[in-house]
């Protein structure tokens, strides 16, 4: 599994569950009214107070089965077996085994100089 996606792709089959479809268009008509402001969104912590004003609206019904379920999934992700740092260094070391380079004094003039510029 890529670990850079690792997370975000964990939250996307969690909230996969959800009772309302995802909908592209509501990114869209954010971006639009982003755009519409006539004020920099940014300047003193104004986008925050906007954002944390519009949430602080919300009032989501509480379900103690949607925490039960996004555990469970949580769950399940984490038992999934990953590769760990030293299996990917025995793999490594694994596939360079065969290759034998032939001996080059040139290559240790190169190295040297290489570490010299750093």
């Amino acid at each position: 599994m890529d670990k850079k996606n690792f997370l975000d792709d964990l939250i996307r089959k969690v909230l996969g569950n959800l009772e309302e479809p995802y909908d592209a268009s509501t990114w869209d008509s954010l971006e639009k009214k982003v755009e519409s402001m006539d004020e920099p969104v940014m300047e003193d912590g104004h986008f925050d107070s906007i954002v944390s004003g519009k949430l602080g609206m919300i009032d989501p019904v509480f379900e103690a089965e949607h925490w039960d379920l996004m555990n469970k999934a949580l769950d399940q992700e984490l038992l999934e077996p990953e590769m760990r740092d030293g299996d990917f260094d025995i793999l490594v070391s694994q596939k360079l085994e065969n290759i034998n380079p032939e001996f080059e004094s040139a290559h240790w003039d190169l190295m040297n100089q290489a570490l010299d510029q750093e």
